[in-house]
């Protein structure tokens, strides 16, 4: 689904550097916290890498080598205004813990993808805090995917996207909520990414993970990228997706002779099947950071994650830039605690060396094996 409106951390941006005499808390393995830590230990967000794992190419590339590559050029050049010059940002995730004493607010149906309010209702009622607003767009080039979920007093999660707060007692949103989602001890792999179907709260990076002396990162991770020059789309039973997706965007279909279709300008396309939606990018178990180079700290909490279990492409960037898919709020920690530029040329280096696991499957999450870290701990 296109994303424009993300927040970057600037390579101009000054900072102050992490602490590094703060000691790290290890993992405790006794227990876990379900609002921190969802989901069954067989989750996709929850499952490592396996030893069996298979890796093909992704082929992905830094921003400035997409823009100044001869085989994008033309693309690039006659679309420029419409993809933009970008670097790696955040596709912000809204997710909410209700209380007892929050107001109901009743779910309308999204008119449309940048009019979110004036819908019929659904006569769906969720708790949901008096002083959170989000602007509906109303019309605005500015459209967040706002992908997220509402988690009721009751333990039920409500997954939704495209949300604007409508008035006192109304919400618009798209309602993503289906029945093997609605829980949070269950699979948990569905949710408000409209262009995956994937979830929206699951393989979030939450707030206070990428501090200094956070536990190391232990569940997947979700990434947006440029369908048109890196996805593909295969005309088949899953059209221009793949397991754990479970749907593709609407123009991901070259046929329809949208310019930004999946694929549309990928060299590699008739390679790299395997590059659909819902694809889980790794980092191969012999690259080390060192040899990439990889020393801000932010980067390599996410090296070691896409490492150990990889990251999810739940939805379309729909631009030259690269979003990680984290709670609101985590960017603004980002912010305070790590320096911007090193963080951006060294994701960039990352991200050219992610591979596709193409035997990624119900029956072999992460590639099937022996996992490369411990399952998470039981409910």
């Amino acid at each position: 689904m296109k994303n424009r409106l993300v927040k970057f951390l600037f390579v101009t941006l000054v900072v102050v550097s992490c602490d590094k005499n703060q000691d790290v808390i290890p993992p405790d393995d006794s227990k876990r916290d379900l609002k921190q830590w969802p989901f069954a230990q067989n989750s996709i967000w929850n499952m490592p890498i396996g030893s069996s794992a298979i890796y093909q190419p992704a082929y992905l590339l830094s921003v400035d080598e997409f823009s100044t590559s001869p085989q994008y050029q033309s693309w690039v050049n006659t679309h420029q205004s419409s993809i933009g010059y970008g670097g790696v940002g955040v596709d912000e995730e809204v997710i909410i813990f209700s209380a007892a004493n929050d107001p109901f607010r009743t779910v309308h149906n999204v008119l449309d993808w940048d009019l979110r309010c004036g819908g019929a209702s659904t006569g769906i009622q969720i708790r949901f805090p008096a002083g959170l607003n989000y602007a509906d767009p109303n019309g605005s080039s500015t459209t967040p995917n706002y992908s997220g979920a509402c988690i009721q007093t009751d333990g039920s999660v409500f997954h939704f996207n495209a949300l604007a707060t409508c008035g006192n007692d109304k919400l618009g949103c798209y309602n993503y909520t289906s029945a093997e989602n609605n829980t949070l001890t269950g699979e948990g792999k569905l949710g408000g990414h409209g262009g995956s179907g994937l979830s929206g709260f699951g393989g979030s990076i939450r707030k206070g993970e990428l501090l200094s002396n956070a536990p190391a990162l232990r569940h997947a991770l979700k990434l947006n990228i440029l369908a048109a020059a890196y996805l593909v789309y295969n005309n088949d039973a899953t059209p221009g997706y793949r397991w754990p997706a479970d749907r593709s965007d609407g123009y991901a279909d070259p046929a329809f002779g949208d310019w930004f279709a999946y694929g549309v300008v990928n060299p590699n396309k008739i390679t790299t099947t395997y590059m659909e939606i819902g694809v889980l990018l790794a980092i191969k178990p012999d690259v080390t950071a060192a040899s990439l180079g990889i020393t801000n700290p932010v980067a390599l909490k996410i090296f070691q994650a896409l490492k150990d279990y990889g990251a999810y492409v739940v939805d379309d960037t729909y631009w030259n830039n690269y979003d990680w898919c984290m709670e609101q709020g985590v960017y603004e920690e980002m912010q305070a605690n790590m320096d911007a530029a090193s963080y951006t040329t060294q994701m960039m280096t990352i991200f050219k060396n992610l591979h596709a696991i193409t035997n990624n499957g119900p029956n072999s999450i992460g590639g099937g094996g022996t996992p490369r870290q411990p399952l998470a701990p039981a409910f």
